[in-house]
């Protein structure tokens, strides 16, 4: 307190200055009706850009609760699709969300780990999708987590095919790029076209046919093959993926256990 009273006496002065000016300006705008009106428009415009840079940063601060929230109504219309489309309740599909807390994206052999496992219900074989398509599939599992092998790997193979003329064929990854795969087996006389939607063609005991995977994003044709050569551009974007969830399809464990009888 003496601290600030010795500063205080030191610089009266220019404290007593300071205080002579506001006096003087809030006089000035008091009394003249000009200079009141500028004051306060550029005091709202002050008031105005401060309010919009913090909005900004609000905003900016939500995008993750926004995001959560938009996923996991992305998530509740899925169900209500599978529903309707179902041809009775034994063939329903149930879901089970999951988050992503483990993603390796720059090896040829990625994975993606999550945090639901054998408790939660969650079997080897399930298809995993996230909102915009598919994932992967679940590989293994512990009682908390499971590890899922993703599109994005050297050893996954996924039957996909062409939705609009249902041509099928294997789809891999050839360990370059993230987000482009290659749709092999399709005959050089099929029609395919830049931009034509590839999806699961049902061929799995992971996935219902017509599970949204990619675009074409290339088609050559080749006189030594009489097979396409297709890049697919995949919907999944694994650098940002954070939630997904697995299917559980109701018919997953009787379809492996008839397949497995003929290994």
């Amino acid at each position: 307190m003496r601290n600030l009273l010795k500063l205080f006496l030191k610089y009266y002065a220019v404290f007593l200055f300071i205080l002579l000016e506001f006096a003087a300006l809030f006089l000035v705008f008091q009394q003249n009706h000009y200079h009141n009106a500028v004051f306060i428009n550029s005091a709202s415009g002050l008031v105005g850009y401060v309010n919009e840079k913090v909005t900004n940063v609000t905003d900016y601060l939500s995008l993750k609760e926004e995001n959560e929230r938009l996923q996991n109504e992305n998530l509740r219309l899925q169900r209500m699709l599978e529903n309707q489309l179902s041809k009775s309740p034994a063939q329903v599909d149930e879901f089970i969300d999951a988050e992503v807390v483990n993603n390796s994206v720059v090896r040829q052999k990625n994975y993606i780990t999550i945090d639901k496992g054998e408790n939660f219900g969650v079997q080897k074989q399930m298809g995993v999708m996230g909102p915009d398509g598919v994932v992967g599939i679940v590989e293994n599992t512990s009682a908390h987590f499971a590890s899922v092998i993703p599109l994005i790997n050297l050893n996954f193979k996924l039957s996909a095919e062409l939705s609009k003329n249902n041509y099928y064929g294997s789809l891999g990854w050839d360990g370059k790029d993230i987000r482009i795969a290659q749709l092999n087996e399709i005959p050089n006389y099929v029609d395919v076209q830049k931009g034509d939607t590839v999806v699961t063609s049902g061929f799995s005991s992971s996935f219902d046919q017509g599970r949204m995977i990619g675009t074409v994003y290339s088609a050559e044709k080749s006189d030594a093959s009489a097979f396409w050569t297709i890049r697919v551009k995949l919907v999944t974007d694994y650098r940002s993926v954070n939630k997904v969830y697995l299917i559980n399809k109701a018919s997953l464990n009787e379809q492996s256990a008839l397949e497995a009888e003929h290994d």
